[in-house]
């Protein structure tokens, strides 16, 4: 994961919290992988919750 900064539309080390250039909070970026690894785990977490219920 990467943090993306919205206004000068630079992507930023994910340790840093704010842009080094304009000083506006920087949003964190998913690589596809990382993304399919998280809908993975909501699916997953989908699937228990109905077997519990």
């Amino acid at each position: 994961m990467v943090k993306y900064c919205e206004n000068c539309k630079k992507e930023f080390d994910c340790d840093q919290h704010k842009c080094s250039v304009c000083g506006l909070k920087l949003e964190k970026k998913y690589t596809e992988e990382e993304l399919k690894e998280i809908d993975k785990v909501n699916h997953d977490y989908t699937v228990i919750s109905m077997l519990m219920n």
